[in-house]
């Protein structure tokens, strides 16, 4: 599918990329992320049909103009505070996996991975997609949560976690960049949830 909300998606996986990866005196601007999109995707851009329109386009840039000012404020302000902490430049940016044990694979977000004996471990997972509705500023989309707690579970084989030990050494947070406040959700694992998870799977 190629989809207004494919396009950005991936402007929204972009606009973090930039940030990552940003120079201490470099500015980033919105329009010129807009840019390097196009150049990378002008093929899907010019066969998204719901982009044809002259309004549903400007419509689209203000909504990646609001995805990219959100990313910006977590990535600058949310990240540093001490809640967080994620350092942009010892985190890992789409690190993918592969774990047989549990039949799973995946390509995290952001992963700040730190050994259980010095700290702990983070998990981001950006969506730019809606929250749930109504929206409590908390919750978490249930899908989403799944998809969080299967993360939880390969990083505790990464960093040889019980799973007593998970949530006192991993902490994992839907990056929700739509909305302009309650960015960051997190939601603790628990075991009821991951059984009820891995045996929908396994069906």
């Amino acid at each position: 599918p190629n989809t207004k909300y494919i396009r950005l998606g991936n402007f929204a996986n972009l606009v973090m990329d930039k940030f990552f990866s940003k120079e201490s005196s470099e500015i980033i601007e919105c329009l010129n992320v807009l840019k390097e999109d196009f150049k990378q995707y002008p093929i899907e851009y010019a066969a998204c049909e719901d982009l044809n329109a002259a309004n549903d386009f400007q419509q689209y840039i203000n909504n990646a103009q609001i995805q990219f000012n959100n990313i910006k404020n977590v990535v600058e302000n949310s990240f540093v505070s001490d809640t967080i902490n994620i350092n942009v430049k010892t985190a890992t940016l789409e690190p993918a996996f592969l774990n047989k044990r549990y039949g799973i694979q995946g390509r995290l977000d952001i992963l700040q991975s730190i050994s259980k004996n010095k700290g702990i471990s983070k998990i981001i997972e950006l969506k730019s997609g809606g929250t749930p509705f109504p929206d409590d500023g908390i919750s978490i989309k249930p899908n989403h949560q799944a998809q969080l707690f299967l993360y939880y579970q390969l990083i505790s084989v990464i960093n040889d976690l019980d799973f007593q030990e998970i949530s006192k050494k991993t902490k994992g947070f839907i990056l929700y960049s739509k909305v302009n406040t309650h960015n960051l959700r997190n939601n603790e694992i628990y075991l009821k949830k991951v059984q009820e998870i891995l045996n929908l799977r396994n069906e």
